[in-house]
């Protein structure tokens, strides 16, 4: 009989994405608190040394001259920390949507509310934008530059054009899919498309940052990402049963 309950109890908890999550979440903070403490990891061993190093050489003999500060365990432990931060997002995104078993995942009544949507895809780029910005800026950071190198203000000047450009494209094109989904009767495969793009560029942001510089905005990006995921496939199953 204990038998039985105690494996109730432990299908009840693998059925709870809440309690799965949060069980993985605390045991990989756990991890990282005894392997980091969880201390963002740096790209180099002594940064003072190889910047010191990096004004004394040529501008294309930095990455060279100082190889032998790089961190060995950094590209293990800013993983690690990406992987945090996309489980912490998850973790958020089901308490937030009270989803206590996976069923839920399919009855998240607002992905279909045009009101929500409207203002998800209007707001949430600007957010995302901003976050975007100093993740990009943070991970250039992570590096040392020759005090004759060009100034952080160049990089970030030509990613908040492209930001801007972006915007010129992505405002008029979101609205009207959207539009075209939740407030029409229209239902052609060219739709579904779009949105099976998006999934794809989606899949690419998350790979872009996955590899960048960890920093806690991250956890934001991933979230967004998560929703606009869930929007997605909302929207393409909506199509189907227009």
């Amino acid at each position: 009989m204990n038998k039985i309950i105690f494996y109730n109890k432990i299908k009840y908890f693998f059925s709870n994405p809440t309690l799965l999550l949060g069980l993985i979440l605390f045991c990989l903070s756990l991890l990282l608190v005894l392997t980091t403490h969880f201390n963002i990891p740096c790209f180099f061993t002594d940064k003072e040394l190889a910047n010191q190093i990096a004004q004394t050489v040529p501008i294309s003999a930095i990455s060279t001259a100082t190889k032998h500060l790089f961190n060995p365990k950094y590209d293990i432990e800013n993983s690690m920390f990406q992987i945090w931060a996309w489980l912490f997002a998850a973790l958020l995104f089901c308490v937030i949507f009270r989803i206590n078993k996976y069923d839920n995942l399919k009855n998240i009544k607002i992905f279909s509310n045009k009101y929500f949507l409207y203002l998800w895809v209007n707001l949430s780029y600007p957010i995302f934008s901003f976050c975007y910005l100093c993740t990009y800026m943070s991970d250039l950071e992570k590096y040392v530059y020759n005090s004759a190198a060009d100034t952080f203000a160049i990089p970030m000047l030509g990613m908040l054009v492209t930001i801007f450009m972006f915007s010129v494209i992505y405002y008029p094109l979101i609205n009207l899919i959207i539009f075209v989904t939740y407030n029409t009767k229209i239902k052609r495969l060219l739709y579904k498309i779009i949105w099976l793009i998006l999934i794809f560029i989606l899949l690419i942001l998350v790979i872009i940052c996955f590899i960048y510089h960890f920093n806690y905005l991250i956890i934001c990006m991933d979230f967004i990402i998560l929703i606009w995921f869930m929007i997605a496939i909302n929207s393409i199953k909506y199509l189907n049963n227009k």
